[in-house]
């Protein structure tokens, strides 16, 4: 969708030599093998064919922490990163912060069952650069993945203060959730001239079991989302006078749980309900609680 490549279009058959890295996210520092095509381990001196022809393979936080750091550090080639059924515990946040990152995606089993597991005293992934380090768009996505955070911490945030260029994310069949204070999605919106743009599409885990806010101050801001539930605790936005489009199809929202905003940002409810009692309900402009100004299709 919208610039990122499937799957399918990356495909590298070149072998490369295997290298180890520091694993700085791990405790105690100590260092983590990589993984054959068939799982076995192997050493940092083997020649292999990089975890699969046309993507990485990760079995544990180790190695999903280790193919991110190749990655950003240049010496590993672009590819997706598959993630194996299960938890996997970071032991301090992802940093998105690399320009060599873009365009990568992020993939968990199919069948559910993957999560990325912030650790307990920050956020699970933050997506922030410094100044200069953006020469283009920066893209990511996420696929058949669920970003958890701990208790009070925030699972996603988004900062384009320093980007100087768009960020785009995309949730294919993925979203994120909190506990406590956290949220499920923030975003801080220091650079004005570029956009945050947000596009969630339909899958296995689409429950925002958090809330959501979503600061804007570009007029070309997005949040768009087909299929997705946020019944549980709502979207706000910032009190700020640029056109943010928010447009919700087929979604199952929280009764008035769209809150904040202002009247130049813009909710597009296209066939979105609710539900009270297990009986549903088409959404109205009453679900829409802000300052937000509201267009609601069938």
């Amino acid at each position: 969708m919208l610039g990122l490549p499937r799957i399918t279009e990356w495909a590298d058959t070149a072998r490369r030599e295997a290298v180890m890295f520091s694993a700085g996210y791990l405790a105690g520092g100590a260092e983590a093998e990589p993984t054959r095509a068939d799982q076995s381990d192997y050493f940092a001196t083997e020649y292999q064919d990089n975890y699969r022809d046309s993507f990485y393979y990760a079995s544990d936080a180790a190695e999903f922490e280790e193919i991110v750091a190749a990655i950003a550090a240049g010496t590993s080639t672009l590819k997706p990163i598959k993630m194996a059924p299960g938890t996997f515990q970071l032991t301090q946040c992802w940093s998105v912060a690399k320009e060599e990152l873009s365009g990568l995606w992020v993939i968990g089993s199919p069948e559910g069952g993957t999560i990325l597991r912030g650790p307990s005293d920050d956020e699970a992934v933050e997506i922030v650069f410094a100044a200069s380090e953006l020469n283009s768009t920066f893209e990511i996505g996420f696929k058949d993945l669920r970003i958890h955070s701990q208790t009070d911490e925030n699972a996603m945030h988004i900062n384009n203060t320093n980007a100087g260029k768009k960020i785009n994310v995309y949730f294919d069949g993925s979203c994120c959730d909190s506990s406590g204070t956290g949220k499920a999605l923030l975003t801080t919106h220091g650079d004005t001239s570029n956009a945050i743009r947000m596009y969630c599409n339909p899958g296995f885990n689409t429950d925002w079991d958090k809330s959501i806010y979503l600061a804007g101050g570009n007029n070309g801001d997005r949040f768009r989302a087909t299929g997705h539930n946020f019944e549980e605790d709502g979207i706000e936005t910032s009190n700020t006078a640029t056109l943010m489009e928010i447009t919700l199809a087929a979604c199952l929202l929280k009764h008035e749980g769209i809150t904040g905003g202002n009247a130049a940002q813009k909710v597009n409810l296209v066939g979105c309900w609710t539900e009270s009692g297990g009986a549903a309900a088409a959404a109205d402009a009453s679900d829409v609680g802000g300052d937000q100004t509201t267009v609601v299709s069938p």
